[in-house]
């Protein structure tokens, strides 16, 4: 039974390694995914591209910081809760 429970504790430990790790590069993922669409985004609307590309990290890293990988994927597909706009106010304080 100790073996078991032993094999059941290091299963387990081993899972939580992977998840941080998947969402850790996800995360990642996301924010250079996000700046560079959303740079490219902005740069066709006149702005300055060096501003652009600021703007849209500190709100990639703004998004990433307060969402989990499923939320940010979800956010991606609807942003019907305005979560973009109060990363993007965050950044312009």
């Amino acid at each position: 039974m100790r073996i078991f429970i032993l094999l059941s504790l290091l299963w387990m430990i081993g899972c939580k390694d992977l998840r941080d790790g998947y969402e850790k590069g996800f995360k990642e993922e996301f924010q250079k995914s996000f700046t560079k669409s959303c740079a490219s985004s902005a740069v066709k609307k006149g702005m300055n591209e060096a501003k652009a590309t600021e703007y849209c990290a500190c709100t990639a890293k703004e998004l990433a910081s307060r969402h989990s990988s499923q939320e940010l994927m979800k956010m991606a597909a609807s942003d019907k809760d305005g979560e973009v706009a109060a990363a993007v106010k965050a950044c312009t304080k």
